[in-house]
């Protein structure tokens, strides 16, 4: 249901005008690339940039987002 709700919820966001930053920690582990979540979630984030590319949890996993739109550079 998250994948679902968090779609709807980027593209309702991303139609609006002005600038973007979703920002918050999503406790899926978005540098493992042969799981089936962080793969969904990347997807979702195809037409949107995400600033966090570097680990941001004390096991070396990357669990945080910070999203803009993608064609702003508002960081």
């Amino acid at each position: 249901m998250f994948f679902e709700e968090f779609t709807s919820f980027l593209q309702d966001l991303m139609s609006t005008s002005g600038d973007v930053i979703v920002v918050g920690d999503i406790n899926i582990h978005l540098d493992k690339p042969h799981k089936t979540n962080p793969n969904r979630f990347r997807t979702l984030l195809d037409h949107v940039e995400q600033h966090v590319t570097s680990p941001t949890h004390h096991s070396g996993f990357i669990l945080d987002v910070i999203i803009t739109r993608d064609n702003h550079n508002i960081i």
